[in-house]
C-alpha cells in the first residue's frame, strides 16, 4: 500500500493542499475521471474507414444470408421427405427378407416330418435309415440351413451339418448313448459304422436341449439364440412329431444362421454412416446389423446352456448407435414389445441427426424382433453443405475485396489523421517527438500537421527546462499540477555538489569548462533517472534530486541511495578520461536525507516552480556539506540509513546536529553496496562499465567494522583507548581524514571532558 504521511497543519504554517488525502491520511485521494473506455471505443469504431467497410459487409452479409437461409430451408425440407421415403422402402426390403428367411426353417421341417410320417418307418436298426438321410441330405442342398436333424425318441439322434467352407454335408449321429464321429457325405456315398472305436463320448437325451424343450412345449418354436464361436450366432427351429396319444414320438431341428442376416444387412446401401439394426423387442439385444465391426454380443463357453452374452442396442461399439440406443431407453425402457415408437422421429448423436423407421417382425414360432434403420442426415446434406460452402467462398472473396477497396478509400483520409492522433498521444506521455513529415494528400490535413509540427518543437524544448514528470502531469490533465500549494509527503532528497569548483573553472577556458560541466551533468542525471528519481534543478555546479515525487512509490529512500552510490561509480571512470587528458578531475560530494517533506508548487501567480521544503531537505543539503569535514563523498541520514542498512555496507561517520538544529542524528557514509536495484530506466549509453559490481571485500567490512567499534568506543566516553584506535585506524587506512578528525576530538575531550549528560552529539558549526 502507498504510504503517505497525513495532513497536519503546523503552527504558524498555512499551505494549500494540492494534492488530496483521504479522511485517515494515509493515502492520496485522487479524483476519479468517469470511466470513459466504453464511450472512446465507441468513437474510434465512428470512423470513415470502418463506417465504409461495415456497409459494404452488411450488404454482402444480407444477400449472402438471405440466399444460404431459403436455399438450405427448402433442401433440407426434400432431404426429410426423401430420407423418409427411403427408410420406408429399406423397412420393407428388410422385412421381407428376414421374413423368407425365417420361414425356411419351419417350412423345411414341416414337409420333412410329413414325409417321414407317409412314407419312412424308423426304426433302432441303421440299415433302416438310409432314405431320412438322403432326404436330410436333399433338405441341406436345397435350403440356406446350417444343420438339420431328426432326433427319436427310442434314443437316436441323426444329424446333418452343411459345412459351407469345404462346401460339403457330414454326418453325425448319437446312438445307443453315446456319440460318433463325423461320417462325411461324398457323391452321395457314406458309410454309417457304429463300432465301438468310433465313439467318442456319451449321449443322453435328457442333456440335450434340443429334445427337453420340445418335450416339454411339444409345439414348434424358436429356440434361443446361442453362439459357437464370437464370430457365429445360431437360431434353431424345434418341429416335434406328436403320436396319437399326444406324447413326443420324434423332432427334427433346423438351424439357421444368424450371420446369414447380417451379410443381407450389409448389402443395403444407404449412406455411409446409415445403419440398420435388428433388435430383440423384449429386451433391446442386439441380433443382427449392417455394420461389419460392431460387437453385438460376447462369446462364453461357462454362459449356460447358450454360450452367449448379448449386448443391449445401448452398449453397442458404434457411438453415435449407442447414444440412439439410450435415448430410446430413456423415452420408452428396454422392454419395446408392447411399445409404440414413433416412426420417422429424429435423433441427434455427436452432433449427427438421423431419422430412425422401425417396423416390427413377428411369427407364429415366437419371434418378436425390431428393425431400426438409422439414416444419416448428415451424408445427404454433404451437397447442400458443399453449395453453402461454396457461396460462402464467392461471398467471402467478395467480402475481403470490398474491404479492401474500402479500407484503402479510407487509408487517403484517416491515415494522416491517424498518424497525428499517435503522435499527439506520444506528447500526452510526455514522450519526444519529433515531426516534420507531412504525409496527408488533403490541404486541410497538411496545414494542421504543419501547425503540430510547430507546437512538438516548442513542447520538446520546454520540456529540457521542467522536469518531464511535471510537464506530463500538466498534459494528462491533473488539475491540481496548476495548483498553487504544496502537501507533504514520505520521500527522499539528494544533493550534490563539486569539490573546490571555483578553483576549477578559474583554470579552465569557459567553453572548455561549459563541456566538462555538460558531461559532469549527463552522468550524474542519468544515476538519478536510472533509479526512479527526478531532476529538480542544478544550481551552478549542484544537483538536487527528488525520489518518491511527484509519482510515489516505495523503498523511496533505497533507490535514492543507489542513485548517490552510482554518481559516484560513474565519476570513476569519467576522472580517468579527465586525467589522461591533463584536464583537473571532479570530486563530488552527495548528501541524501528522507522523511516527511512538503512537496507541490510554490511562487506567484506570474511563475510557479515545482519543488521541495522542509527540515528534511535542509538537512540533505546540510549532509552534503558535512561531507567535507569527515573527507567523506556519500553521507546520509539516519532515516535513510534505517531504510538501507541491509542494502548497503555502511560506516557510521558520527552523530551530528547540523547547523541551525539543536538535535543530533546519526549520519553515515556509504561505502559499498550489498545488492543490485530494480531497474527502471536502463539507459546503456550512460552506464558505467562497473555499475552492476557490488565492490564488497573482507578488508572493506573489516574497515566499517573496526570504525563503528570505535564508535563506541567514542560514546562510552573511553576517550584513551578511542584516541589510539582512530590514530592506528588512520596510519592503516592511508590517513582516514574521519579517523583522524574523531581522534583529534578524542585529544579534546581528554583534554577538556564532555559534561556528564553528554550524548555524543556534535554541533556543526559550518553549513
Amino acid at each position: 500500500m502507498t504510504k503517505v504521511l497525513p495532513q497536519e497543519k503546523g503552527e504558524g504554517q498555512e499551505w494549500h493542499l494540492g494534492n488530496k488525502y483521504s479522511a485517515d491520511g494515509k493515502e492520496p485521494m485522487i479524483k476519479k475521471k468517469k470511466n470513459n473506455r466504453f464511450i472512446t471505443f465507441i468513437k474510434q469504431i465512428i470512423s470513415i474507414k470502418v463506417i465504409l467497410s461495415a456497409l459494404m459487409v452488411i450488404l454482402i452479409l444480407l444477400s449472402t444470408i438471405t440466399i444460404l437461409v431459403v436455399t438450405y430451408t427448402l433442401q433440407v425440407n426434400s432431404i426429410d421427405t426423401t430420407s423418409k421415403d427411403m427408410g420406408s422402402l429399406v423397412e420393407y426390403e428388410t422385412l421381407e427378407f428376414v421374413k423368407n428367411q425365417l420361414f425356411i426353417p419351419f417350412a423345411s421341417a414341416d414337409g420333412f416330418v410329413k414325409r417321414v410320417q407317409k412314407n419312412y418307418k424308423m426304426t433302432t436298426d441303421p440299415t433302416t435309415w438310409k432314405m431320412v438321410i438322403d432326404d436330410m441330405q436333399s433338405v441341406l442342398y436345397n435350403f440356406p440351413l446350417s444343420y438339420f436333424s431328426f432326433t427319436s425318441k427310442d434314443d437316436y439322434s441323426i444329424g446333418m451339418i452343411n459345412n459351407y467352407e469345404k462346401k460339403s454335408v457330414e454326418l453325425e449321429i448319437y446312438y445307443n448313448g453315446y456319440y460318433y464321429t463325423n461320417v462325411p457325405i461324398v457323391n452321395d456315398s457314406y458309410t454309417v459304422n457304429l463300432s465301438d472305436e468310433k465313439r467318442e463320448y456319451e449321449f443322453s437325451l435328457s442333456s440335450m436341449i434340443w429334445w427337453t424343450i420340445p418335450f416339454v412345449n411339444k409345439k414348434a418354436q424358436w429356440s434361443e439364440i446361442y453362439a459357437t464361436s464370437q464370430n457365429v450366432t445360431w437360431l434353431t427351429a424345434y418341429y416335434p412329431s406328436l403320436t396319437k396319444s399326444g406324447d413326443l414320438d420324434f423332432v427334427v431341428t433346423a438351424d439357421y444362421a444368424i450371420p446369414e442376416l447380417r451379410k443381407f444387412l450389409k448389402t443395403i446401401r444407404i449412406s455411409d454412416n446409415s445403419f440398420v439394426y435388428l433388435i430383440e423387442s423384449s429386451s433391446s439385444n442386439m441380433i443382427a446389423s449392417s455394420v461389419e465391426h460392431d460387437t453385438l454380443y460376447n462369446y462364453d463357453r461357462t454362459y449356460s446352456p447358450y454360450k452367449i452374452r448379448k449386448l443391449k442396442l445401448s452398449q453397442s461399439s458404434i457411438p453415435e448407435v449407442a447414444l440412439i440406443g439410450k435415448d430410446l431407453e430413456k423415452k420408452y425402457g428396454t422392454d419395446l414389445k408392447t411399445k409404440n415408437i414413433v416412426k420417422n422421429e429424429k435423433y441427434f448423436a455427436n452432433g449427427k441427426g438421423y431419422i430412425l423407421a422401425v417396423s416390427d417382425f413377428k411369427d407364429s414360432y415366437g419371434l418378436d424382433w425390431k428393425i431400426l434403420i438409422m439414416i444419416s442426415l448428415e451424408d445427404f446434406m454433404g451437397p447442400i453443405n458443399t453449395l453453402r460452402n461454396v457461396v460462402l467462398i464467392v461471398d467471402a472473396v467478395v467480402l475481403v475485396g470490398s474491404v479492401i477497396l474500402s479500407v484503402l478509400l479510407g487509408n487517403f483520409i484517416t491515415v494522416p489523421l491517424d498518424k497525428l492522433g499517435k503522435e499527439m498521444n506520444k506528447i500526452r506521455q510526455a514522450k519526444h517527438v519529433k515531426f516534420n513529415k507531412y504525409t496527408g494528400i488533403f490541404y486541410e490535413v497538411q496545414v494542421l500537421q504543419k501547425h503540430f509540427s510547430t507546437m512538438t518543437n516548442a513542447l520538446d524544448g520546454f520540456m529540457k527546462y521542467v522536469p518531464v514528470e511535471i510537464v506530463s502531469s500538466f498534459i494528462q490533465g491533473d488539475e491540481s499540477s496548476f495548483e498553487l500549494g504544496v502537501s507533504p509527503r514520505k520521500m527522499a532528497v539528494l544533493f550534490s555538489d563539486i569539490k573546490n569548483f571555483t578553483t576549477i573553472c578559474e583554470t579552465l577556458h569557459p567553453n572548455q569548462l561549459i563541456s566538462i560541466l555538460g558531461k559532469y551533468f549527463e552522468l550524474t542525471s542519468a544515476a538519478v533517472y536510472r533509479n526512479r528519481g527526478v531532476l529538480d534543478k542544478y544550481i551552478g555546479d549542484s544537483l538536487m534530486a527528488l525520489f518518491g515525487a511527484p509519482e510515489y512509490y516505495e523503498e523511496y529512500d533505497l533507490f535514492c541511495c543507489h542513485g548517490a552510490f552510482e554518481i559516484q561509480l560513474a565519476l570513476k571512470e569519467y576522472n580517468q578520461s579527465l586525467s589522461l587528458q591533463g584536464l583537473p578531475t571532479l570530486y563530488t560530494r552527495v548528501g541524501c536525507a528522507s522523511g516527511e517533506i512538503l512537496v507541490g508548487n510554490i511562487g506567484s501567480t506570474y511563475r510557479y516552480s515545482y519543488t521541495v521544503l522542509g527540515d528534511n531537505v535542509n538537512l540533505a543539503s546540510r549532509l552534503e556539506a558535512l561531507n567535507k569535514q569527515y573527507g567523506t563523498n556519500i553521507m546520509i541520514s539516519e532515516s535513510c540509513y534505517n531504510s538501507v542498512k541491509d542494502d548497503f555496507l555502511l560506516r557510521f561517520i558520527d552523530t551530528v546536529a547540523v547547523k541551525g538544529k539543536s538535535k543530533g542524528i546519526r549520519v553515515y557514509q556509504i561505502v559499498a553496496r550489498k545488492s543490485l536495484p530494480k531497474r527502471v530506466i536502463n539507459d546503456s549509453t550512460s552506464l558505467p562499465k562497473d555499475i552492476d559490481s557490488y565492490g564488497i571485500t573482507p578488508e572493506l567490512e573489516r574497515y566499517c567494522d573496526w570504525y563503528n567499534n570505535i564508535m563506541n568506543l567514542y560514546l562510552k566516553k573511553k576517550f584513551n583507548e578511542a584516541e589510539e584506535e582512530f590514530s592506528e585506524f588512520a596510519k592503516q587506512f592511508s590517513g582516514d581524514y574521519a579517523a583522524q578528525v574523531m581522534a583529534e576530538r578524542c585529544r579534546e575531550f581528554k583534554r577538556s571532558p564532555p559534561p556528564s549528560d553528554w550524548s555524543g552529539v556534535y554541533i556543526a558549526t559550518e553549513k
